[in-house]
């Protein structure tokens, strides 16, 4: 064999190994489809093209992908925060220096409210009940049978004075006790419910829900009548048991516990509020009108108010509040 023969076979060796390489299948590797290309072409993620953010001398066209966006499947393009580019390739103006922030959260539904506020009710009523036991410790006879007798071991005598005499309608009290302070005193227990009844708030003479909000302070202010005479707490037949003592003569008894404040104070109460409730709706527009400017006029004008709404007044001591006590319902004054 001459060297040219030897040489063609030795060139023949080396070139087999490089052409099986090439003859063979290309690797297949998971993962996403990412396609060498230009770098002014960008990558390829599932059909969505990002574009780099800038492309040093490359001439923009109107089919070029903005810089720093995506080019989705469906011809559209998103920056990669999700906003949507403009033209050329800037982030809209209300984007910018824009951080997304998730949706609160709903707060828990809170507990809710009733119709009636009964902590400010029961407050009310302490202090209204406090208020004229304060007066009766004013009296000698109360702070002496406060010193003689013993608060609660005497209560039951109390009670028990108004069943074992027979019928008595009379307490002791005088004509005006009976039938003008005591219906006072149920007005007011009916404005102590309706200050805390919320579907009464606001609620004037003639609109509608007034009657039933009558009806139910009604009810109130007979109770709290009966807890102001009887209770065993704080009552007139605890606080110098109101009752126990009485004088029969002839079958006919007298004391200081009888039957007439059990009607009189609700029933009679009641006659005070609707009257007073009426005239705040009908005649203290009228006040304010031709009561107004000086001082006598307006000293008058509360005057006025005060003696056709007694009730209110005092309630309004109750409350400090003699402001709202005194206003004229704005349903009154268009």
């Amino acid at each position: 064999m001459n060297h040219t023969a030897a040489l063609a076979i030795l060139l023949i060796i080396l070139t087999v190994p490089s052409a099986s390489a090439q003859s063979a299948p290309p690797a297949t590797k998971s993962g996403p489809d990412v396609s060498r290309a230009p770098a002014s072409a960008g990558l390829q993620f599932g059909g969505a093209s990002l574009t780099p953010a800038s492309t040093e001398g490359a001439p923009a066209s109107a089919s070029q992908t903005p810089a720093g966006s995506l080019r989705m499947p469906d011809g559209t393009s998103r920056t990669t925060d999700g906003s949507s580019p403009t033209a050329d390739g800037s982030r809209p103006a209300s984007d910018l220096n824009t951080v997304p922030v998730p949706d609160a959260p709903p707060p828990p539904p809170g507990r809710p409210k009733g119709n009636i506020d009964w902590a400010g009710l029961l407050s009310e009523q302490l202090r209204a009940d406090g208020l004229m036991h304060m007066y009766r410790l004013s009296r000698g006879k109360i702070r002496a049978e406060l010193h003689t007798s013993s608060y609660f071991g005497d209560y039951p005598d109390a009670i028990r004075g108004y069943f074992t005499t027979g019928f008595r309608w009379s307490d002791g009290d005088s004509a005006a006790t009976n039938n003008i302070s005591h219906l006072i005193m149920g007005a007011a227990y009916s404005h102590v419910y309706t200050n805390h009844d919320r579907r009464c708030s606001g609620v004037d003479y003639g609109e509608a829900g007034y009657w039933p909000c009558f009806r139910r302070a009604a009810i109130y202010s007979a109770v709290a009548t009966v807890s102001w005479e009887w209770n065993p707490l704080l009552s007139e037949a605890t606080l110098g048991h109101v009752g126990r003592h009485y004088v029969c003569v002839k079958g006919r008894c007298t004391g200081e516990g009888g039957w007439t404040d059990f009607v009189m104070t609700p029933l009679g109460g009641l006659g005070f509020r609707l009257a007073g409730d009426v005239a705040r709706k009908k005649l203290w527009p009228i006040l304010d009108r031709r009561l107004s400017g000086s001082l006598g006029a307006r000293i008058l004008n509360v005057a006025a108010k005060a003696a056709t709404d007694p009730g209110r007044m005092a309630n309004a001591v109750f409350n400090l509040n003699f402001k709202a006590a005194l206003s004229t319902p704005a349903s009154a004054q268009r």
